[in-house]
């Protein structure tokens, strides 16, 4: 079977989902979209969606969060490409967990990266972590945000939930989830005008995205790979030499699973903000960032 490689342009913005936002991170968005497409590599079978930016010598993968795709990492590009090189996949059109690493894997060859640092946010924190699980061996950092470890008791609720998503239609689907992810934006601390204006702009931004770019067969993706990776087999990386940080808020709630998601690995360090919820990455967006160049220049 022949490859095929091609970029194609990322959708300009939608302004109806952007009203009364703030100019300057709108003016941000445009700027990238404007800037960068998206590469469609379809390889052994399998078709992966990426976007690529920057020329460092070191490569950072990043995985976007739930009901996302590649652009939704676009705020870490934007910070991040004068110092790496960023590769953020779209997590969609694989059938299971090893079609997603045989698709990574396809990219990464792609883009000849042999070593890499590793970040995942979220859902993206858990792909992070099954990616590990499948090539810990050539990645030097993994650097963990607001997320949980592989819960094999909680299969079953993963497995109802693809049910769910074949049997309801989409423009009700979306309701239902939206609401349900939106929930995640409150936090228990009052807010700076700077900060309530990055996670308005963030809803706005995840509605577009979710409404607009996620398909029922995306929603059925991200359920199929959540499930699989609740299945993975627990292995020992103690002769693993690099280095984990964990970054969570004691109000966020996946924080229950904090210390099972440390032991995990080896080398891990962590962060605790205080009741910033599941925005923690937003509302400390300055101290989360400065913890992340330190971490990854960090011997």
């Amino acid at each position: 079977m022949s490859n095929l490689k091609k970029e194609i342009p990322i959708p300009k913005s939608n302004p109806d989902f952007y009203v009364h936002v703030d100019d300057t991170l709108m003016k941000e968005l445009i700027e990238f979209r404007n800037q960068n497409k998206f590469t469609l590599l379809s390889k052994n079978g399998i078709t992966s969606e990426y976007i690529t930016s920057g020329s460092g010598k070191k490569t950072l993968l990043i995985f976007h969060g739930a009901m996302g795709n590649a652009e939704t990492a676009y705020n870490r590009i934007l910070q991040l490409q004068s110092e790496y090189k960023i590769i953020a996949p779209s997590i969609k059109g694989f059938k299971n967990l090893n079609q997603f690493f045989i698709g990574i894997d396809n990219i990464l060859k792609e883009e000849k990266v042999e070593t890499l640092y590793v970040y995942g946010g979220s859902f993206g924190g858990l792909m992070a972590q099954s990616y590990f699980y499948h090539a810990f061996h050539r990645i030097e950092k993994l650097i963990l945000s607001f997320t949980f470890p592989p819960l094999p008791e909680w299969n079953w609720y993963f497995k109802l939930m693809i049910f769910i998503v074949h049997i309801v239609p989409y423009s009700l689907l979306f309701k239902i989830l939206s609401r349900e992810l939106l929930k995640l934006t409150k936090v228990d601390v009052n807010l700076t005008e700077e900060q309530v204006e990055r996670v308005k702009f963030f809803k706005c931004f995840f509605t577009e995205i979710f409404k607009t770019k996620i398909t029922k067969k995306d929603v059925l993706c991200q359920f199929k790979l959540v499930s699989d990776s609740m299945k993975l087999n627990k292995i020992s990386f103690q002769d693993w030499t690099g280095r984990v940080l964990v970054v969570t808020s004691n109000t966020d709630s996946d924080f229950k699973y904090h210390e099972r998601l440390k032991k995990q690995f080896p080398n891990v360090s962590d962060i605790i903000y205080e009741n910033t919820g599941h925005l923690g990455t937003l509302i400390k967006e300055n101290e989360f960032m400065m913890s992340f160049r330190e971490f990854l220049l960090s011997k």
